[in-house]
């Protein structure tokens, strides 16, 4: 994980300054986990949690073109370093499971959800933040519109959380999940 760290600063991507961190030329901060999960539990009660999911894939396909023009990544070596950043920003471990090239579709397990930890068990999936940084790496790595339906969560009581990523347009919209994990996006 932290061969990500010595990459970006040999690049001088990633600087830390009195009171500013920058990486990939955008300003980011720590925050405790208990902050972001404070956050979405407000917006859940207006039935607005998916916004954090739109923020963190409009920014995460950002940062993804970001390293590609910057490392002038291939697509495969790109879906790494954006699993190697939320590794490193603390979300948890991602793993691919499958990326299927021919039909655009991707399964990317999260290990350890510090989100999903934070929350404890409460019988429905809670990783948005997650989900919107898996469809904006398919995004740019099929260079097609994709979103992320988290499938499986620790904080309903599955061994991981798990995403399927795919185009929207293949997603079965009478299925409660996806219904509320894609509403207003």
């Amino acid at each position: 994980m932290f061969d990500i760290v010595k990459k970006l600063m040999m690049a001088r991507q990633l600087s830390m300054e009195e009171g500013r961190l920058t990486m990939l030329n955008q300003n980011i901060l720590m925050m405790p986990v208990a902050g972001l999960v404070t956050i979405q539990k407000e917006l859940e009660k207006e039935n607005r949690q998916n916004l954090i999911y739109l923020a963190a894939r409009k920014t995460g396909a950002w940062w993804g073109e970001q390293m590609k023009g910057t490392f002038r990544t291939k697509k495969e070596d790109l879906v790494k370093w954006g699993m190697d950043v939320v590794s490193l920003a603390g979300y948890g471990k991602p793993v691919i499971i499958n990326i299927d090239k021919e039909n655009k579709r991707m399964i990317i397990n999260l290990e350890n959800s510090t989100m999903a930890e934070e929350y404890g068990n409460v019988g429905r999936c809670v990783d948005h933040m997650f989900r919107g940084y898996a469809a904006a790496i398919s995004d740019v790595y099929f260079h097609d519109n994709m979103d992320a339906v988290e499938v499986m969560c620790k904080s309903k009581g599955d061994k991981v959380c798990q995403c399927v990523v795919k185009r929207r347009t293949e997603f079965d919209f009478s299925n409660k999940l996806v219904k509320e994990q894609l509403q207003g996006v």
